[in-house]
């Protein structure tokens, strides 16, 4: 599960990652799409922290959630501004998050 996990957490850095890529520009047909997939690769995650029991505690929980409430007006933010919000909001936040949760998950999934 652990590995499932991990691997979750790069394919959701790549859905924002092509999100930030797409409102830098005209937005691509798919970035809807892509967006709907990061939601669920999100609450996909949240579902997974419920099994992590003690691994997925205090600070690293509330900085998912937090990550979480920056998506939550994602359709009311003028397209223009999403490339900012992804870029210099969500971006960095996520991949904070994500470094700290994969240092708490490496002495689990190396062998």
């Amino acid at each position: 599960m652990l590995r499932a996990y991990n691997e979750l957490i790069h394919t959701t850095q790549e859905g924002l990652d092509y999100l930030t890529d797409q409102y830098a520009g005209l937005p691509s047909p798919q970035a809807p799409d892509v967006f709907q997939d990061v939601l669920l690769a999100f609450q996909q995650l949240n579902v997974t922290h419920e099994k992590m029991g003690g691994l997925m505690k205090g600070d690293l929980l509330k900085e998912f959630l937090h990550i979480v409430e920056m998506l939550e007006g994602w359709f009311d933010i003028p397209s223009q501004e999403k490339f900012i919000h992804l870029s210099e909001v969500v971006l960095p936040a996520y991949a904070a998050w994500s470094e700290k949760i994969q240092f708490a998950l490496h002495p689990y999934i190396v062998h």
